[in-house]
């Protein structure tokens, strides 16, 4: 007789693609401060300058988990993971995936790297929002756009949704 967690049984049965993971804090139009940290095509990774402070319990807790205790799994564009970053065990999210290379947006960090190994996210690493923001530019210039500087603007939910963000002129 042998016992899984309810995160093996998860990704095992794939019900984890149901599971999400919400974006950090976000206020809808209101002009506010961000910090840029990355920006690919028409994707931002905005941090709310306005205080939003990650869970540090939560985050030692991630980083202490072990690879050999992380089911492996092939996943689907879309899917949360986990992956090893500079050493540390990092949520993500699959942007790309062909064969055995995956291109993953690390939720908390705002990095995207590729890598060949993901892990199943445990369930208990679901509830905490990411620390960073992933949205669209919708209106204004994105060519004074630069990784590392503060923008000024606001957030705006699509009618699908997704977060767009309108830079302050």
């Amino acid at each position: 007789w042998m016992t899984s967690s309810f995160s093996e049984i998860c990704v095992m049965s794939n019900c984890a693609l149901s599971l999400q993971i919400n974006e950090g804090p976000v206020k809808c139009h209101e002009v506010r401060q961000f910090k840029m940290i990355n920006f690919q095509g028409s994707d931002l990774y905005l941090i709310d300058e306005g205080g939003h402070i990650p869970n540090l319990k939560f985050m030692e807790c991630l980083q202490s988990e072990r690879a050999e205790n992380l089911p492996k799994y092939r996943p689907e564009v879309s899917d949360f993971c986990a992956v090893f970053h500079e050493g540390v065990l990092s949520r993500g999210r699959v942007l790309r995936s062909y064969q055995e290379q995956h291109t993953v947006y690390l939720l908390d960090e705002g990095d995207i790297l590729k890598t060949s190994e993901l892990f199943g996210l445990p369930y208990k690493y679901y509830c905490f929002p990411s620390t960073v923001i992933r949205c669209k530019v919708e209106f204004g210039q994105t060519d004074t756009l630069r990784k590392g500087s503060t923008v000024r603007g606001s957030l705006s939910r699509s009618l699908i949704g997704d977060l767009n963000f309108i830079i302050a002129e």
